[in-house]
């Protein structure tokens, strides 16, 4: 126990080794970062939030064949889920709920009990959730059936094995994203990502036919389009809508790390085989954006790309302003100087009603209330858009995205 080892670097410390005591105090912080380190995994995957998400707690023991809690990792774990508003639904064959909320309050750690349920069987805790994540080394939970799990799940599907308990591979051949602790993820191979009909997993291999930028652009519409962001999920089914109906359509993204790369990857491979491109350029890269617009003379451009998000904002502030703002002018700077200029549709948010308490929205409400960063940078781009159209005749139209 953690307790043990504090106790341990006490007697140390009391008797002048110095040394030792610095090496098993080590020992617990290495614990703890493990834990923090392993539960913003789990985070990070699902895009970054788990609010209001089910996730399933496969074992809340110190270790397998016992009902002890004390200290038990999934204190830590269970307890930044809920933290970041997660529905919490755990099994274990021998913890009771009481108990683990007593380690909870013993530990001074405020959990809504509410979001957390002990379920009364694997399925139950399985059925309708975003992940599992193992964290007692139960032997039953190798017996279980996961296939009929993967079938009552969201999708996509994820595992998070904190005690590599089970097999990687037959998890992946059943569908599952799995992160594994101690193993590295395999290079290479399929995406998992099934939507809700079990569609096949994306293939990562290379495309049967080489595309170019030019051949993206070739339009028998007449429009030539500039899709930002098209490694996300707006972006990545607009820009099919668009190539469909002929028109020429081009992809930019900077594949960061906000949502799990590995999947905006999959989702730019997956574009290539309707015929779209999407090129790995930076908003803020100048001189990338105007040779663009030089060789392809864009007609239009939907402006999807930005740094997205509300809580992370308290995080990293500058990824806002150098995104959805520095990089927005510089997406306008650079339209602005072709003849003619394209017409931009950007992607504007529902967040920067902020404070209204005025429903429904409308298009004339006063949005001065702005609740977060985001919202502000997003209410920034509607009225920069507004200068560039009043100063320079730009063609500006913002859609307002709700979730």
């Amino acid at each position: 126990f953690q307790k043990d080892i504090l106790n341990l670097v006490y007697i140390c410390e009391s008797e002048g080794l110095h040394e030792v005591a610095q090496f098993w105090q080590q020992v617990v912080q290495m614990n703890e970062h493990q834990k923090a380190t392993f539960s913003g995994k789990i985070i990070s995957s699902l895009f970054n939030t788990v609010t209001n998400k089910k996730i399933c707690i496969f074992g809340f023991a110190f270790k397998k064949d016992t009902g002890d809690v004390r200290e038990t990792p999934a204190l830590s774990v269970c307890h930044m889920l809920l933290q970041d508003g997660a529905v919490v639904h755990v099994y274990d064959p021998k913890v009771k709920r009481e108990d683990a909320l007593a380690e909870f309050r013993y530990h001074n750690m405020d959990v809504d009990e509410r979001r957390l349920i002990f379920a009364p069987s694997p399925a139950s805790a399985v059925e309708g959730s975003h992940a599992i994540v193992v964290l007692t080394e139960w032997d039953e939970f190798k017996t279980y059936d996961y296939g009929a799990f993967y079938g009552t799940m969201m999708k996509p599907a994820f595992l998070f094995d904190g005690r590599a308990l089970l097999s990687r591979a037959a998890l992946e051949g059943i569908g599952f994203e799995v992160h594994a602790i101690g193993q590295a993820r395999p290079q290479g191979g399929c995406m998992r990502i099934r939507d809700a009909e079990g569609a096949p997993p994306v293939p990562l291999a290379p495309p049967p036919r080489q595309l170019t930028p030019a051949g993206c652009c070739a339009s028998t519409t007449g429009r030539v389009i500039l899709v930002t962001g098209t490694a996300g999920f707006v972006g990545f089914h607009a820009a099919i809508a668009l190539r469909t109906r002929g028109d020429g359509v081009l992809g930019i993204d900077n594949f960061n790390g906000y949502y799990p790369p590995s999947f905006k990857r999959a989702r730019a491979k997956a574009l290539e085989e309707h015929g779209v491109l999407t090129l790995n350029v930076d908003l803020n890269d100048a001189e990338a954006l105007s040779s663009l617009f030089k060789e392809h003379r864009f007609t239009h451009v939907l402006a999807l790309a930005a740094q997205a998000g509300v809580r992370y904002a308290t995080k990293d502030p500058q990824s806002y302003v150098k995104s959805n703002i520095e990089g927005f002018v510089n997406l306008a700077e650079v339209a602005r100087a072709q003849d003619p200029m394209p017409r931009i549709v950007y992607a504007s948010s529902s967040s920067v009603y902020g404070l209204n308490t005025k429903v429904p929205f409308a298009e004339d409400d006063v949005v001065d209330q702005p609740a977060s960063l985001y919202a502000a940078t997003k209410k920034s781009n509607e009225m920069m858009a507004h200068t560039y159209r009043h100063v320079y005749g730009f063609f500006f139209f913002w859609v307002g995205f709700f979730t």
